[in-house]
């Protein structure tokens, strides 16, 4: 006879007690019941990975994104546009240029019925906080700045209300196991021209959109992550006179190459968090980071500190 875990003993009897609570009800049902689909957490459903990636321009955030299993959906939207960088990636398909907000419902309505795509890109989420606050002001094009003077406070409410729509609606596929990436620009919020729709104090470096956008956005993505470039260095061994001695030291040397980094660790500037077991192992930094990488960072649940 097989040995029963003491984990499995524990689900059995938490199913019996589930399947005792439904018979109890007024009608009798057993099945189909919100009751009966409790479960353990460890047999809960995953979903797709919900990732809210920023960066400043050209850190390689469309890139990264493009890592993604395929095939896979670039959401353009206004003129920051990272399509270029990703022209040699096979298995990705890219939309025109959005100017409606309500053309990201067509995405949502398209993947709810056909499921066509393993990845939604939406590049970028600043971008579209401007075509939103176009259609709300009734703007002929977008504003090239975000500023008091576009609109009114009840105005930069509507964007907000608008961009946490349709962002919604697009996180909401990850349940069917779609994986979503939100990228945006960066922002650093020590600075005093933040709009005036903020709800809520935020980290000093996010992403580039309305407080209260951010203030929504990171809490409801399992992942948020910035993108950033430094430079290359190498350990390379020096000899130095210490007093009469000759002793060897290790000292970090800049190569005048670049590397590519996902910062992944917790930081006291930067907005990062990965929703993972407390006690899990993180890297501070990957560098040339791809879905492989980061997926490897985010499956370490069995790993501690």
């Amino acid at each position: 006879m097989a040995k029963v875990t003491r984990q499995r003993v524990i689900s059995l009897k938490k199913k019996k007690a589930v399947k005792k609570l439904v018979r109890n009800s007024s009608n009798g049902a057993v099945t189909g019941s919100f009751v009966s689909k409790i479960t353990t957490v460890q047999d809960s459903p995953t979903g797709g990975i919900t990732l809210a990636l920023y960066g400043r321009s050209g850190t390689g955030k469309t890139t990264f994104a493009c890592t993604f299993p395929k095939r896979a959906l670039l959401i353009r939207v206004g003129m920051d546009d990272g399509v270029l960088s990703v022209k040699d990636v096979d298995g990705v398909d890219t939309t025109p240029l959005v100017r409606d907000p309500d053309q990201i419902s067509e995405i949502v309505q398209e993947q709810r019925e056909n499921n066509t795509w393993k990845t939604l890109i939406l590049d970028t989420a600043s971008e579209l906080q401007n075509v939103t606050l176009q259609k709300v002001v009734g703007l002929n094009s977008a504003p090239t700045q975000l500023s008091w003077g576009v609109a009114r406070q009840e105005q930069w409410g509507d964007v907000a209300v608008g961009m946490k729509d349709k962002m919604r609606d697009l996180l909401d596929l990850a349940t069917t196991g779609t994986h979503i990436i939100i990228i945006s620009q960066e922002r650093d919020f020590s600075k005093t021209d933040a709009t005036p729709d903020s709800e809520l104090a935020v980290p000093n470096v996010a992403q580039a959109l309305s407080p209260s956008v951010v203030g929504w956005l990171n809490p409801v993505c399992n992942y948020v992550c910035q993108m950033f470039i430094r430079a290359e260095t190498n350990l390379v061994e020096k000899r130095v006179m210490v007093g009469k001695k000759t002793k060897i030291v290790k000292r970090k040397e800049e190569t005048g190459n670049y590397e590519y980094c996902l910062r992944t660790g917790a930081h006291d500037v930067y907005t990062v968090r990965l929703r993972m077991p407390k006690g899990s192992k993180v890297p501070d930094v990957l560098t040339d980071p791809d879905f492989k990488k980061f997926y490897e960072v985010i499956s370490r649940t069995g790993e501690r500190k």
